[in-house]
């Protein structure tokens, strides 16, 4: 699987979810309003993606209800992602082009791969409207929450092997 980035104007970064040459699943990602629209064939979804915690260090996803369903941070040193009480471990590594791996128990084993393919730099400051914004390893949590809430359906749970590839 891999995610290309399609557009990226007005702090609105568009990407497609590829499989097999396929579009499964399209996110637009309003940095500045920090919502994420999420359309696949079967479901249209926006949620509402920010920090919580005493120091800001928890990355949590909302549905449109407000409705608390994810949550990305750090814990013993291993970066997760908690999404519908199912708990799941990521890494990204940072070569070209940017490979995000998630998985259950160990990296060996991963539930999905994914490749960012961006005609953009990634790591570059962007200038939307006066404001500085820095790409980092979290503003890629749109993108690694988007993967886990594709995989999460039972459909999905079936095939997560097929992912893997």
């Amino acid at each position: 699987m891999r995610w290309e980035q399609i557009s990226d104007n007005e702090g609105k970064e568009v990407y497609e979810l590829r499989h097999n040459e396929q579009c499964v699943l399209t996110l637009t990602d309003n940095v500045i309003a920090g919502t994420v629209r999420i359309e696949s064939a079967s479901e249209k979804r926006t949620f509402v993606i920010g920090k919580e915690g005493f120091f800001n260090n928890r990355t949590v996803l909302r549905n449109e209800y407000g409705i608390r369903i994810g949550e990305l941070g750090i814990e013993n040193n291993e970066h997760f992602i908690e999404m519908e009480n199912e708990k799941f471990h990521y890494t990204i590594n940072d070569s070209s082009p940017v490979e995000f791996i998630i998985y259950k128990e160990s990296k060996e084993n991963p539930i999905i791969t994914c490749k960012l393919n961006t005609p953009f730099p990634a790591h570059e400051p962007m200038l939307v409207k006066g404001k500085k914004l820095l790409f980092t390893k979290l503003n890629y949590a749109s993108l690694l929450m988007s993967m886990c809430w594709y995989i999460l359906p039972p459909i999905a749970k079936m095939n997560r092997l097929e992912y893997s590839i």
